[in-house]
């Protein structure tokens, strides 16, 4: 995908029995990376240790902390932990139920809630 200077894009992709990667178009080329758990705007493909970004970071640290096992309401926590001024939305999923979580806006107080089953 190719947006004339755009921002990159990639996407989080998982199933209903946890299996998930991250989707990246790095120089034309599609990489996927097995595994990841979140996605913030930070490119997750060739990232060495020491350039991952701060939000991810914190993300995953608190992933970390509780197994990988949170909640949607303590996923948005985590989210909103790691906003920032321009952020638009922030959403948790739930992939063996279907459920999608979404904040739009910043407006924490306002959960909207559907199902993609």
């Amino acid at each position: 995908l190719d947006f004339d200077g755009g921002p990159p894009l990639h996407y989080l992709l998982a199933d209903a029995s946890g299996a998930s990667a991250v989707v990246e178009f790095v120089d034309g080329r599609k990489v996927i990376t097995h595994g990841a758990t979140a996605l913030t705007n930070f490119r997750v493909a060739g990232a060495a240790a020491g350039d991952i970004d701060r939000r991810y970071a914190t993300i995953q640290a608190a992933l970390a902390a509780r197994a990988g096992a949170l909640d949607w309401r303590q996923s948005l926590d985590v989210l909103r932990s790691v906003v920032q001024s321009h952020t638009q939305w922030s959403v948790a999923y739930e992939p063996r139920s279907g459920a999608v979580h979404l904040v739009a806006r910043q407006k924490w107080e306002t959960v909207h809630e559907f199902s993609v089953r």
